[in-house]
């Protein structure tokens, strides 16, 4: 919570923020093939059976990986400027 009132951002917050963003990002994913799946039954229900058994579960996995991916990403940046900050503490970069 003092991160959020760092003004002179010397914490990051993104690292922590992201373990908590995932998992919700995860339950979204899987709330909306859920509604995928719904509709789909409403329409027809080979289209639904399509949809419960192929379509949901894919479109969980492609919105999972594309977060989790995007999440790494922040995080290895995040990550790198810790080792930067941490090399011009020791004198190794000006």
């Amino acid at each position: 919570m003092g991160a959020l009132f760092d003004f002179g951002f010397t914490s990051f917050v993104t690292p922590k923020v992201v373990k908590i963003l995932y998992p919700l990002i995860m339950i979204l994913a899987a709330l909306s093939a859920l509604g995928f799946v719904d509709v789909a039954f409403r329409a027809s229900t080979g289209f639904g059976i399509v949809t419960l058994l192929i379509l949901a579960p894919l479109f969980f996995l492609v919105v999972t990986a594309i977060y989790r991916i995007l999440l790494e990403f922040f995080i290895v940046i995040f990550r790198v400027a810790e080792d930067i900050r941490a090399l011009r503490e020791r004198g190794d970069i000006r």
